[in-house]
């Protein structure tokens, strides 16, 4: 019981992160300036090690 509780916090903070990813990538590419960039790339590393 507890692993199963456990996979859905998991599940749910991912879902979170990729959502909060997939936002800022929807936005045209061109228009981020350096430090968005970089933004976006933490926000990526922060997805994958959630996952």
């Amino acid at each position: 019981m507890t692993e199963e509780v456990r996979w859905h916090y998991r599940f749910r903070n991912f879902s979170r992160a990729f959502s909060l990813l997939r936002e800022v990538l929807e936005e045209e590419a061109g228009t981020l300036n350096q430090l968005e960039r970089e933004g976006v790339i933490q926000r990526f590393e922060y997805t994958f090690e959630v996952e």
